[in-house]
C-alpha cells in the first residue's frame, strides 16, 4: 500500500512539473503549490494507508491449520516423557 502511494505521489510530481513546465510555461515562477503537491500526495497516500490498515474488524481471522513437518515415533510424546520412559 505504501509503495502504491509512493508511485502515486512520483506521479503527481511528474505530473505537476509537466503541467508547469511544459503546458503553462511557469519554469521561473516560483508557486507555493509547486512543493506543495507532492507533499500532499503523500499525505493522502499515508492517510489511505492508515484507514485501510486502521479500521477494526478488517483483520483476518486466522484458522488453525496442520503442521508441515512429517511425523515420527518421537513427535506423539513430549520430550521429558520419553527420557523418563527409556
Amino acid at each position: 500500500m505504501l509503495a502504491t502511494g509512493a508511485i502515486f505521489v512520483l506521479v503527481v510530481f511528474l505530473v505537476e512539473w509537466t503541467l508547469r513546465a511544459l503546458v503553462l510555461n511557469l519554469v521561473n515562477v516560483v508557486e507555493g503549490w509547486a512543493y506543495a503537491a507532492p507533499l500532499g500526495a503523500g499525505a493522502v497516500a499515508v492517510a489511505a494507508a492508515l484507514i485501510a490498515f486502521g479500521r477494526p474488524g478488517s483483520a483476518t481471522v486466522r484458522r488453525p491449520t496442520l503442521s508441515t513437518t512429517p511425523r515420527t515415533w518421537r513427535s506423539f510424546s513430549r520430550r521429558g516423557d520419553l527420557a523418563i520412559t527409556a
